[in-house]
């Protein structure tokens, strides 16, 4: 159901689900007249300040948002991000035998780490089973 909102930015009229509870009639709006966070304290935007931040940004190739990190740091997240994403508890991924799904015995399909009682931090090996994602949804989904 649409309702009739007035911009706080600009005062137009504008229409919106009424679940919504708009205050500004556009993002454009918004961003010009919300005076919220850093606004609020004064900042004003200077496009000199905005290119020192964002070429700080290029010097720091890994991304990082800007932050200095230690080389060991960077090795620990290099590192880290070459893991399996359900590597819990030391990588049990490789206790159990992942080469063909447990339930259509599949072979040539991508499988995936179960846990059998649905608790992701119960890394029993009597709990994980190894299931393409054809099974897997199918599991989950109750079929």
């Amino acid at each position: 159901m649409l309702k009739e909102y007035t911009c706080k930015g600009c005062g137009e009229k504008f229409e919106a689900h009424d679940w919504r509870k708009r205050k500004y009639c556009s993002k454009r709006c918004k961003g010009l007249y919300d005076k919220s966070g850093q606004f609020k304290n004064g900042y004003k935007w200077n496009p000199k300040q905005e290119e020192k931040r964002v070429s700080k940004l290029r010097e720091n190739h890994v991304g990082m948002l800007g932050k200095q990190h230690t080389e060991e740091t960077k090795k620990l997240m290099s590192e880290s991000s070459k893991k399996p994403y359900n590597y819990i508890d030391g990588g049990y991924r490789g206790k159990i035998p992942t080469d063909e799904c447990s339930l259509c015995g599949e072979s040539r399909k991508r499988t995936i780490i179960h846990h059998k009682d649905k608790n992701r931090k119960n890394n029993d090996i009597s709990n994980l089973q190894a299931v393409c994602n054809k099974c897997h949804s199918k599991i989950h989904r109750g079929k």
